[in-house]
């Protein structure tokens, strides 16, 4: 037929056909492989427990998905496991024969050696036995299905996962049964993890593979610290404490934060496990420029109270030094009354300056006490190589300055 004398409508359906033909094809073969990949990576499950009649089952089913050399050499070490194990003369010879096949398929493979020393083992004892050596082939889906058992295997990645069957008593993964055709009861638990219960239909003759994916139970952190402080976790603002309920987070390792000003802030890793509650303590100390702070606050309200009692002593000096004029009036006074005139005034002075001073003094320590307030931020003290401790974040600092002729406060900080 000449596509070219057909309308172009007819043409356009055929190609679109011959498309859609091609693409079901390249999926079937996509699903066939992936499928035979699942057989594949059961087999190896179960060979690798010692269960070498289900791994040679799920060997040959790959292998009817996808017959690959390589599956013959796999099958051929089940079934001489197989014989070693029950020492039956079938698997011997179905282990020679299949070596044989996949030595002529794959002369040149990275496992002819293998195979090779195999046959030098496994012939001399097949050469002992009765049975004659018949070529084996992989079961094909036209087999007798009543001779092939019908298997499950259920299997799940999840650490310390165990598996129930029907009634039957639990198991560690992966869990490999006989089982009658038709409808069976699974349930797979594991530590930190959320059970799973599910029907998995036996179909009759054939193993059937199931991974069961259990999802994680969150890990949970209850954190006590300061109400206020600010909570971080893998540098994550999550709040301020105290939290209504614990924090649900992903099992593993995490940096935790707790900072508040005026306090020394937390950092360390935490590890927290699936399942578990953590509970992480921050005792927060009061920083000691915040105490220093509160100190010269204190000082600087007590200087400030004696300047108001020495301004009060010094009006009552000023309040008797003028009663004194006033009561003598314009009369000339005596050297005894000028001198107890000039002593009260001298006194009124003195109280004057200490005011004076007092009231500076207690100023200063005011505005140093609130500047360490207000540059006491949120901090957190981490460790250094050496191990000492080092602070994050702005900070300043006085301490008192005493020498020949001079007291007062110094003070130093960094940004």
């Amino acid at each position: 037929m000449n596509l070219l004398h057909l309308p172009s409508t007819t043409r356009i359906l055929l190609v679109s056909l011959a498309l859609t033909l091609v693409v079901r094809i390249a999926r079937a073969q996509d699903n066939a492989l992936d499928k035979a990949r699942e057989y594949f990576q059961a087999g190896a499950q179960a060979y690798a427990v010692g269960e070498f009649a289900a791994a040679t089952q799920a060997f040959e089913q790959a292998y009817q998905l996808v017959p690959r050399p390589a599956v013959l050499f796999s099958i051929a070490q089940a079934e001489r496991k197989q014989y070693f194990l029950d020492h039956q003369p079938e698997h011997l010879h179905k282990a020679i024969s299949l070596y044989k096949r996949y030595l002529d398929e794959e002369p040149q493979s990275a496992r002819k050696a293998d195979a090779a020393q195999a046959l030098s083992e496994l012939e001399p004892l097949a050469a002992q036995t009765a049975a004659p050596a018949v070529e084996a082939k992989p079961s094909t889906p036209a087999s007798n299905l009543a001779s092939t058992p019908t298997r499950l295997m259920i299997t799940s990645q999840a650490q310390n996962a165990r598996i129930w069957l029907d009634s039957q008593p639990a198991v560690e993964s992966p869990l490999i049964r006989q089982v009658d055709p038709g409808e069976h009861q699974v349930r797979v638990t594991a530590p930190g993890y959320i059970d799973s219960n599910r029907k998995v239909v036996a179909v009759n003759g054939a193993i059937i593979t199931v991974d069961v994916t259990l999802a994680e139970r969150p890990a949970k952190l209850v954190v006590i610290a300061r109400d206020g402080a600010l909570l971080s976790i893998d540098g994550r603002v999550q709040g301020e404490c105290p939290f209504p309920k614990p924090l649900e987070l992903q099992a593993g390792s995490h940096l935790i934060t707790l900072t508040l000003s005026g306090f020394v802030g937390v950092s360390k890793e935490q590890t927290l496990v699936r399942g578990e509650t953590t509970v992480v303590t921050a005792p927060m100390p009061r920083t000691l420029q915040r105490t220093v702070s509160y100190i010269m606050l204190g000082t600087a309200a007590s200087a400030v109270t004696a300047g108001g009692v020495f301004t009060y002593f010094a009006f009552q000096q000023q309040s008797s030094a003028q009663a004194f004029l006033d009561a003598k009036g314009h009369a000339q006074l005596s050297s005894g009354e000028l001198s107890q005139y000039d002593s009260t005034r001298t006194a009124r002075d003195r109280l004057r300056t200490a005011a004076l001073a007092s009231v500076g003094i207690g100023a200063g320590l005011a505005i140093g006490g609130v500047l360490l307030i207000a540059l006491d931020g949120r901090s957190v003290e981490s460790q250094t190589e050496q191990g000492f401790p080092k602070r994050e974040g702005p900070t300043i600092s006085a301490e008192p300055i005493a020498g020949p002729g001079v007291v007062g406060l110094g003070a130093q900080g960094t940004f």
